[in-house]
């Protein structure tokens, strides 16, 4: 047999090209897999609404209605009731409001939950977020009342 001669650089050359597709196969197929990252739901459109957002800021000062979030003590299986107030510029609570909630862990942004309440007779509002793991919290809220509407953002901690 004759020893073969001039397949070692070919072969070298294609293993150093191989080697950064390989790699970043595997750094594509982790970052997929990550539940932590997530991309800003809508984030097209919102970056279009731009001066819609800025015009409901400037209506959420002319309101001067704020947000209070108050976690409860954690029930059976690990679920976290939330306390939700939605308070006037003399810091009665809104009766009858309606919110429109989106409730996430900041560290697991893709697993938001969407939830809809009602503020009652006494002005407060309580929803459950199952599963509720440790860490920093954050909750949008849109709320409806008096033909206004309100957005805002609340975040707390949970040990």
């Amino acid at each position: 047999m004759k020893p073969r001669r001039g397949r070692f650089w070919p072969l070298f050359i294609a293993a150093l090209l191989a080697v950064p597709v390989v790699g970043d196969s595997i750094l594509i197929y982790c970052a997929a897999r990550e539940r932590s990252f997530a991309v800003e739901p809508d984030y097209y459109r919102r970056g279009l609404a731009w001066d819609r957002r800025m015009e409901q800021e400037r209506e959420n000062l002319r309101l001067g209605w704020r947000l209070r979030v108050r976690p409860l003590e954690r029930a059976a299986g690990g679920s976290m009731p939330l306390e939700i107030r939605v308070l006037d510029v003399s810091g009665a609570a809104i009766r009858g409001a309606n919110l429109e909630l989106t409730v996430f862990h900041r560290a697991r942004r893709a697993d938001a939950r969407n939830l809809s309440a009602t503020t009652s007779e006494g002005g407060a509002a309580i929803v459950c977020v199952p599963a509720a793991r440790r860490g920093r919290w954050a909750l949008e809220a849109k709320v409806e009342a008096s033909a206004a509407t309100f957005t805002a953002t609340a975040e707390w901690e949970v040990e």
